[in-house]
């Protein structure tokens, strides 16, 4: 049986009423189970409630109004695996109705009036716009029967008609009846007064039956509207409230804190939907806002009620006809990349029943091509968090050239790292790569949810590593003295499986917990000794693609079509720059592993070598011996057959071999090809084509993509990495300032005493030589004096500069 957890949002706390399934769940049931959290009493409560659903799948907010919907909605979240379904609960509120009015009227006639009215938009009068001038439902204009305001039975409201009416206008109503005269003098425009103690002949019937709940019920900006009548609009008018998912919807009636928060929430919602808006109107009293593309209906138009702070929306119109400006950007660009860079691999997902934007996979032919064909068969895979106005998650892998640089082999932007994220990248990856079947390959992860399903499902055979770096980010959670951090990275940089059983015992040592947490963990995930030699690779954490994240830098706050042409630029200008240093490079192989080299070349001189014969050894060094086969390309080690670069015991046994002249020559035979400088000119050998820009872009017939739901924080947005525990802050810059020329702290070279410039010791020696008395017939002795002292004292100065 399929259950859900139940949240209710209500009164902008959320509140848990735990689980339940469909067969179990109806409306009375809810709302008593919220009645018990919020006031302990079991009684069922009698007052009247609004609920709405938010469907993540769809971005739609759904109200619920029948058991039957409620039982639709708890199927539907079970069909698309949800877990948890978050209701939004509102009390209706009480509505005070205006005072009635009585009146006196004999007898009155029943006489028709052929009538031609229409609605004056009071704000058009106000401020001379064509404004809102949509014509309620149940007005008939030039019809012979015309039902105007919300009048009941009850009420008799007074319209005073002349003969004027018969030309189709309305005339003017007194000031004695307190209506302003620029209203009046508007063409067509309604006066309505309440007439007292007069004779007046009117057919009721008129103000009969209008039950209109078109975007005009709630359009009064009269000055004259009592507060009474103003207060009973508010209420009746739907406070606006963010519904649980970020989206952003308006609807007639919906009202504002003030006039900045709905400026705020348009903004928000133009980047939501994708389109750009002009303001017609744009003040503290009211705001016009329509579509900037000429002939588009889309419209919003907000007043201040009550208290002059409070806006509601008084008409609104959703209709959207134009081309937006999200329709075909991502479309045009994946067939931009497709024309420039034929093979590449760019797919849309989207949502349905409405097409909206889901996720988004790019990779170029040439990082295909490079990888396939010159790289080890290593990946490292991770994501971060993208902070532009829809969130999202970037989902990356990256592989290793020769030279152990950085080799983004693609990018996913996805909804977050869940397992059909991470198993609809991985999926889409293999089938681009056409990796075969039989080919070893290994990925590295940080145990994220949802990518080891995705590993187990998509790419079955492959090894895979956990970073130790998040290992032992939770280990020392339990286990944090330095002690065992040492023995803990020593165990992972193990190559000898002999020292990682020496190592697990001294932790025990340290910490019986620790080394049965340890144990938990299959080494082949963790420890260098127990990799697929087959991989070539000795990395035990996922740090590369930690760099490829940091070199996203403030474009994951951009777009997400500038964040992909950012990458996209990136590993163009990469692959370029990566070929130009191959033609530098002086020696067959890669500088990083021309450095390991030669550090193991250091450390085979100690050994004492026994030549067994045909290539084989026997290496003793200060603590053990170790053997190593040239033929098998092998070392009792360990380190050889992982990394791929001879260690020093083998080291040691070429050079004995082959001599000291032939040992230079035959020495990269006993590499690894993968780590050759060929290998490296094979993996940027393909280049990625420059994009011509976007306004030059081919408009294309596509199908229209919505954005996400918008996701906004409450908050500064966070732009710092969250650190983990007990991982150290980022160091604020301290410390005091040093001065360049004496370089002392305190102070700057401007203020700086204890050096002096040439000039300044020629003024100061000149001063000294004429303080003193004249010697030798008034000459002065120490001029030829100063002049040396200016000439050492300039050398010193320049010194230090």
């Amino acid at each position: 049986m399929d259950i859900l957890d139940v949240v209710v949002n209500y009164d902008t706390t959320m509140i848990d009423l735990g689980s339940c399934d469909a067969d179990n769940i109806s409306l009375i049931t809810l709302l008593h189970a919220l009645s018990e959290k919020i006031t302990g009493s079991e009684e069922v409560p009698s007052e009247e409630y609004c609920m709405w659903v938010f469907c993540p799948w769809s971005g739609e907010r759904k109200e619920v109004t029948t058991d039957m919907e409620l039982i639709d909605l708890f199927r539907s979240f079970v069909d698309h695996k949800e877990r948890k379904i978050v209701f939004d609960v509102e009390k209706k509120p009480y509505i005070p109705l205006p005072p009635e009015y009585s009146f006196n009227i004999p007898n009155p006639p029943t006489n028709d009036f052929n009538l031609n009215l229409g609605f004056s938009d009071f704000a058009n009068n106000d401020f001379n716009y064509e404004g809102d001038d949509d014509v309620p439902d149940a007005v008939s204009v030039g019809s012979d029967v015309v039902s105007v305001g919300s009048v009941g039975s009850d009420s008799e409201e007074v319209v005073e008609v002349d003969d004027a009416m018969e030309d189709g206008g309305v005339d003017r109503v007194g000031d004695e009846h307190g209506v302003d005269d620029e209203m009046n003098e508007v063409h067509g425009a309604l006066a309505v007064a309440v007439v007292e103690d007069e004779d007046v002949s009117v057919n009721l019937e008129l103000m009969e039956g209008y039950q209109s709940k078109s975007d005009d019920e709630y359009f009064s900006e009269s000055e004259d509207e009592k507060p009474e009548a103003k207060i009973a609009r508010l209420m009746k008018g739907n406070p606006f409230k963010k519904i649980v998912g970020g989206h952003i919807e308006f609807e007639v009636g919906q009202t504002h804190d003030n006039v900045y928060s709905l400026r705020a929430l348009l903004k928000d919602y133009a980047i939501q939907e994708g389109f750009n808006f002009k303001k017609m109107k744009n003040d503290n009293n009211r705001l016009t806002y329509e579509c900037k593309k000429e002939g588009c209906p889309w419209r919003l138009h907000a007043s201040n009620i009550l208290n002059d702070v409070t806006m509601q929306i008084k008409t609104y119109n959703n209709n959207h006809e134009c081309h937006r400006v999200y329709r075909s950007e991502e479309a045009r660009y994946a067939f931009m990349v497709q024309q420039c860079n034929p093979g590449s691999a760019v797919y849309i997902a989207l949502q349905q029943p409405k097409p909206t934007f889901h996720r988004f996979f790019l990779s170029f032919e040439a990082q295909r091509m490079g990888f396939m064909e010159g790289c080890r068969p290593f990946i490292g895979i991770d994501g971060c968090h993208l902070k532009g106005p829809y969130g999202g998650v970037l989902l990356s892998a990256v592989a290793l050239d020769a030279n152990s640089g950085l080799y983004p082999l693609a990018v996913c932007i996805c909804e977050g790292e869940t397992l059909l994220s991470w198993t609809w990248f991985l999926s889409t990856l293999r089938g681009f790569l056409k990796y075969p079947e039989d080919r070893p390959i290994c990925f590295m992860s940080d145990r994220q949810k949802g990518v080891l399903g995705a590993l187990k499902t998509e790419w079955p055979k492959a090894n895979i590593r956990y970073c130790a770096r998040y290992i032992y980010a939770n280990f020392r959670k339990t286990y944090s003295t330095k002690k065992l951090k040492d023995l803990f990275w020593e165990a992972s940089r193990a190559y000898d499986r002999h020292v990682f059983k020496r190592v697990m015992a001294d932790i025990g040592v340290v910490s019986v917990g620790a080394k049965a947490w340890l144990q938990e963990i299959e080494p082949k995930h963790w420890s260098r000794h127990a990799f697929e030699p087959s991989i070539k690779c000795d990395h035990v954490t996922n740090n590369m693609t930690e760099a490829f994240n940091s070199l996203l830098g403030e474009y994951r706050v951009r777009t997400y079509l500038s964040l992909l042409e950012y990458i996209r630029r990136l590993v163009m200008t990469r692959f370029q720059q990566r070929k130009e240093d191959c033609s530098r490079w002086k020696s067959e192989f890669p500088p990083t592993v021309n450095k390991k080299i030669v550090k193991a070349s250091l450390e085979s001189r100690v050994l004492k070598m026994i030549h067994a014969g045909e290539g084989e050894y026997e290496m003793l060094d200060l603590t053990r011996a170790y053997t190593a086969k040239l033929r098998d390309a092998t070392c009792e080690c360990g380190q050889w057959q992982i990394s791929g670069v001879p260690c020093s015991h083998a080291l040691a046994g070429i050079r004995n071999f082959y001599g000291m002249g032939g040992a230079k020559e035959r020495l990269i035979d006993f590499i690894h090809p993968s780590l050759s400088k060929s290998a490296f000119e094979t993996t940027y050998r393909s280049m990625i084509h420059p994009i011509p820009d976007l306004s030059t872009w081919a408009d294309i017939d596509v199908q229209p993509v919505i954005p996400p739901p918008m996701k906004k924080k409450a908050g500064r947005p966070k732009l710092v990495r969250k650190r983990e525990f007990g991982e150290k802050q980022k160091a604020a810059r301290r410390g005091s300032v040093i001065c360049a020329k004496c370089k002392q702290a305190g102070h700057n070279k401007r203020t700086c005493k204890g050096v002096q410039t040439s000039r300044s010791n020629k003024g100061a020696a000149t001063d000294a030589s004429s303080s003193q008395p004249a010697q030798g017939g008034g000459a002065s002795s120490s001029q030829p004096l100063t002049v040396v002292q200016t000439q050492q004292q300039s050398q010193v100065t320049m010194h230090l500069d």
